[in-house]
């Protein structure tokens, strides 16, 4: 999370105005909550985070029924979540649903924290909240179906991304999630026929063609692979992950020299050097 995108949103709620530590005594609790939370955005500009999110928690107290108090839920969980405490993140969100089970930006939030804490059927629950108020959430429909595939749950993935794709055709994450669910699914030709258009409609994205790139290469169609794998450095050359592919083709056909060519220019790109020694055990 990083800090201006922190402020940025909080500073989003608009209607703040200054407010002196001398004028306190006397203020309402409205203008102290505005205060809080303006001190709350200076804190957060020199990454004090636990002084802010006890600014924003009293400002929740003061008010709790204030139009901007989505937002401080949000980002007091975000300032959890960054100080370590994903749970007690979870239990700010909860709250913050409990008062408002209708928003979808709350239940989206949740569902990724629950992601990135492993609690990946309770993010599928959420997503599926957030489906149940709006069918046509795009994020919530891609979220769900990776998750689905990540549990080999191939048949709901593929109608999450079916779905997705009458909403938005051209949603090319979507198009190569399709693929991909096809390919783990034991569908190979109609995978590969997927990649080949979505190739078609992206020539100038190297993720298609890197992800091609290792179908074929699943299939021992190396000089197809190779290709492919050599497209998607051309376009991004500054991708680790792509030459780590390459590097794994060129081991796979004995070519270790231009293998641990590419194994170095991966760890120069950041790639962790024991998975490239790993690549060559």
């Amino acid at each position: 999370m990083k800090r201006s995108h922190l402020v940025g949103m909080i500073a989003a709620i608009g209607w703040l105005l200054p407010f002196t530590m001398r004028a306190q005594q006397s203020a309402s609790p409205d203008s102290l909550y505005r205060w809080h939370v303006q001190h709350a955005m200076e804190l957060l500009q020199v990454d004090s985070l636990s002084q802010a999110a006890g600014h924003l928690t009293e400002a929740l107290r003061l008010v709790p029924s204030a139009p901007g108090n989505t937002l401080i839920y949000r980002y007091i969980a975000q300032i959890q979540e960054r100080q370590g405490d994903g749970p007690l993140a979870l239990q700010t969100l909860a709250t913050a649903i409990s008062r408002e089970p209708a928003n979808e930006q709350l239940l989206l939030d949740r569902a990724a924290l629950n992601f990135r804490l492993n609690r990946n059927e309770h993010a599928i629950q959420d997503y599926s909240a957030v489906l149940g108020l709006n069918d046509q959430n795009t994020e919530a429909l891609f979220n769900r179906a990776y998750l689905y595939g990540q549990k080999r749950d191939y048949r709901s993935a593929r109608t999450d991304y079916e779905n997705l794709l009458r909403i938005d055709p051209k949603n090319m994450r979507a198009m190569v999630g399709l693929a991909m669910t096809n390919d783990a699914d034991r569908r190979p030709v109609e995978a590969m026929e997927q990649m080949d258009v979505i190739v078609q409609l992206f020539p100038r994205d190297p993720l298609p063609w890197a992800i091609r790139g290792g179908m074929h290469q699943q299939r021992h169609q190396w000089e197809a692979a190779l290709a492919d794998l050599n497209q998607a450095i051309e376009l991004d050359s500054d991708n680790a992950d792509y030459y780590v592919s390459r590097a794994t083709l060129y081991i796979a056909i004995n070519k270790r020299a231009l293998a641990l060519q590419d194994a170095r220019k991966a760890q120069s790109l950041g790639a962790d050097p024991r998975e490239m020694a790993g690549l060559f055990k």
